[in-house]
């Protein structure tokens, strides 16, 4: 055991020194093998990605039509991975259509130009994924029993935390570990302004997280019907309340370096963001965003909780972020 964690010591050294060739470094889903489709672009998957901090897992790139090394492009990191790109490999048949709304994003919002991007799509592990994504730093102050009340939970029959959270060494994988071994085998703009962070659900959450915690990496915070309850039943345990104070202390006086979008629908789970959403964008303009600025929020009243509705609102947060304003 000793032997293989030095092992993968050494793997993720060789990775952020550059030293690793893409081609032989990790396992590569041949084109031909990749069940999963795109209507342009490439999408170059790693089977698994190694990590010191979390559990191995599924990561693919996503590179427009025209890549070329000769060009620096921003980079996009998503969580829920597998969601992004093909409804044929979803759980549920639906999907973000990242692919299709990356390629045609000029036509779609009537501006003039958009960059090209690359899209890092991060999978989720299924029953690590609330633990993965549900911040460890507001909940500090939780008394031993609200906190296994918490620990205890369950959606329907299988227990809604794989035995406590690890959102914390999550983010330092993307930071520490996935970050450069992008910049460093693809042509990247690697400043803040030019990495964007996104989810939704609970990717939302952990997005906003990543915004907090690594301000000088994450230059757009892309949070889409943040599941600001956290948890299922919030007759059960209240958590918002730890989320708002969390980022009362910890969310940075606006310096202008930093662009924060939040959507969300007004049907289904989404219609349950309301009061929390409302709270937050009451607070970002406290600190001192500027709404349409440094600041984002869009109620989309028909769309409710699912890939189709994120897809929709794709365009709007890209057109936020690369709009002059």
């Amino acid at each position: 055991m000793k032997a293989y964690h030095f092992l993968k010591f050494l793997f993720l050294f060789a990775c952020a020194m550059g030293v690793v060739k893409k081609n032989h470094a990790l396992h590569l889903t041949s084109p031909q093998n990749n069940k999963i489709k795109v209507c342009c672009g490439e999408l170059i998957v790693i089977d698994t990605f190694p990590s010191a901090k979390i559990p191995p897992r599924t990561v693919a790139i996503w590179l427009p039509s025209n890549y070329s090394s000769s060009q620096k492009y921003p980079v996009f990191y998503f969580h829920d991975g597998q969601m992004l790109f093909d409804s044929l490999s979803t759980w549920n048949k639906q999907e973000w259509g990242v692919d299709e709304v990356f390629s045609s994003i000029n036509h779609v919002t009537g501006s003039p130009y958009f960059p090209n991007a690359i899209v890092v799509a991060i999978w989720n592990n299924g029953k690590d994924r609330h633990s993965n994504y549900f911040p460890q730093a507001p909940l500090n102050g939780l008394d031993s029993l609200k906190w296994s009340s918490l620990m205890s939970l369950k959606r329907g029959e299988f227990p809604l935390f794989s035995g406590s959270l690890y959102s914390d060494n999550y983010l330092d994988f993307i930071v520490q570990e996935l970050k450069p071994y992008i910049d460093g085998h693809y042509s990247t703009l690697t400043d803040k302004s030019n990495t964007s962070i996104a989810g939704s659900s609970m990717g939302g959450l952990i997005s906003m997280y990543a915004g907090v915690k690594y301000p000088q990496i994450f230059g757009n915070i892309i949070c889409l019907s943040t599941h600001w309850i956290g948890i299922f039943d919030a007759k059960e345990l209240a958590i918002f309340p730890y989320f708002e104070k969390y980022l009362k202390d910890n969310l940075e006086i606006s310096d202008g370096t930093q662009k924060w979008i939040f959507t969300r629908g007004g049907v289904g789970l989404d219609a349950f963001y309301e009061h929390p959403q409302n709270s937050v964008n009451k607070l970002f303009l406290s600190k001192g965003y500027v709404e349409n600025k440094s600041f984002y929020y869009r109620l989309f009243p028909d769309l409710t909780h699912n890939e189709r509705a994120w897809n929709a609102q794709l365009p709007y947060v890209l057109n936020c972020i690369w709009s002059e304003n």
